[in-house]
């Protein structure tokens, strides 16, 4: 499984509960890189993780309270995440808006930007990226496209 367990979340507008990590050694301080991160939308969970060599995010389904790692911390209070906690997940893209199309098919997932709240409703983006020591997230911004020119 992949990025098919966020759009299966974003189809049935899964609202987001919880999100935790697990914090890799020397970022305890930095909640917004972890060894992996668990995300809790009222239709199930989801980890997300890399292949450990830091380059392609993994995305399983935690079916089980058993299947969450150990050693995970609530980070719902910080940056990005308390923006979006209770609020829908309404699209996924392979990456985030401005980064080069890197994911395919045999070469795996680099990156995956969500979008929480209806396009008319404020949406917010994260995107969670593999990165060493293991996930980086980080708030995105729409990229507006102008139907007219202002003048």
């Amino acid at each position: 499984m992949g990025i098919e367990l966020f759009e299966r979340a974003a189809e049935a507008r899964g609202r987001i509960l919880r999100a935790e990590r697990r914090a890799p050694t020397g970022h305890a301080d930095d909640p917004q890189v972890g060894m992996a991160y668990v995300l809790t939308f009222d239709v199930g969970r989801i980890l997300v993780g890399n292949d450990g060599a830091g380059g392609r995010l993994e995305l399983a389904f935690v079916e089980s309270p058993d299947d969450i790692p150990a050693g995970l911390q609530d980070v719902n209070e910080e940056e990005p995440w308390w923006r979006v906690i209770g609020n829908p997940l309404c699209a996924v893209w392979p990456n985030a808006p401005g980064e080069a199309a890197e994911s395919n098919a045999t070469e795996g997932l680099t990156s995956v930007c969500l979008q929480f709240r209806e396009d008319s409703e404020n949406p917010k983006l994260i995107a969670l990226r593999a990165e060493p020591p293991g996930v980086r997230v980080s708030i995105r911004e729409r990229v507006h496209v102008s139907e007219s020119a202002d003048g």
